[in-house]
């Protein structure tokens, strides 16, 4: 399978679309998922419900930049607004 030569590359965006383009449009999940896991670690200290909604608004608003250049469709968007969703009610039903 051959895959279009970056001809035009002049910003970091067009390199991410292009990366994007080469793997059939995994590059912005994966990093998605990426970010997610290790933010997620990384503030698991401060308990899973915390740590879940703390990865899910910092996904989020990296999601929001790569939806804006066209990274990711709009179906993880509402994925994203989705996770967040659930990670707010879940917050507010523990009552800690």
């Amino acid at each position: 399978m051959t895959y279009p030569y970056p001809e035009n590359i002049t910003k970091f965006s067009d390199l991410m679309v292009w990366s994007n383009s080469v793997v059939d449009g995994w590059f912005g999940i994966g990093t998605l998922l990426l970010l997610f896991a290790v933010v997620f670690i990384s503030t698991i200290q401060f308990g899973a419900k915390k740590a879940f909604a703390i990865s899910s608004w910092v996904s989020f608003l990296l999601g929001i930049m790569y939806f804006a250049i066209g990274v990711i469709t709009g179906r993880e968007m509402v994925f994203l607004i989705a996770m967040i969703g659930l990670s707010v009610v879940w917050l507010f039903m523990s009552k800690e």
